[in-house]
């Protein structure tokens, strides 16, 4: 009977250890894969709370007044005074929503304010500014549209929100109006919206095309 080889045994001490190793790796996979699950559910758990926890500090509060970022828009609810470094006291809200895709408000008459207006230059009297530029805030329609909204409901007061599908939200207003906040699955975005306390105390949570942040 031929002997081996020295490649030969070599060979064969290196299928043994690929085995071993492939058992080893086998079984810490099935202790890792149920631990990872476990702690998924667990911070979907959390993260469900945490809007939870948002949503009732929400009832009762007034939609106080909305600013934008370009294509992103916040809805600021209660209020919260913050001084900036040059001494101006500003009412930033007691929690903000920010929204990063489409929504619409609907009013009880039966008008819609939607996001895409904020493309559309606002209307003014007389001539029009020779230049426009839509990413100034307050030079859309959709600024022009929500400063009208706040300033004509002061008691425009929060009564119930509700999650929707594909991580969309439903809020519910004392006059009847309701706002959409309604993500596009075709375009996704890292963040869709967010939740953010202005008041220090770290409540904040969020949704975008991975689930909830």
């Amino acid at each position: 009977m031929q002997k081996p080889t020295t490649a030969g045994r070599a060979l064969a001490i290196l299928y043994t250890l690929l085995r071993r190793i492939t058992r080893q790796a086998t079984a810490i996979l099935w202790l890792v894969v149920p631990i990872f699950a476990r702690q998924t559910h667990q911070n979907r758990i959390g993260m469900q709370e945490t809007i939870q926890q948002v949503f009732d500090r929400l009832i009762g509060l007034p939609l106080t007044k909305t600013t934008r970022q370009e294509t992103v828009q916040f809805f600021h609810f209660g209020h919260t005074h913050y001084t900036t470094p040059q001494g101006l006291v500003l009412d930033v809200g007691e929690i903000t929503l920010a929204v990063n895709c489409p929504w619409e408000l609907q009013e009880p008459d039966g008008g819609t304010i939607r996001h895409s207006e904020v493309y559309i230059r606002k209307r003014e009297a007389g001539l029009p500014t020779p230049v426009w530029d839509w990413k100034k805030p307050g030079s859309s329609m959709l600024d022009q549209r929500m400063t009208e909204l706040i300033n004509n409901n002061p008691n425009l007061v929060l009564e119930r929100a509700e999650q929707q599908d594909n991580y969309g939200l439903m809020l519910y207003f004392s006059d009847g109006s309701t706002l959409s906040v309604l993500p596009d699955p075709a375009k996704p975005a890292a963040e869709y919206w967010q939740f953010f306390s202005n008041t220090g105390d770290g409540l904040r949570v969020g949704a975008g095309v991975n689930g909830l942040i």
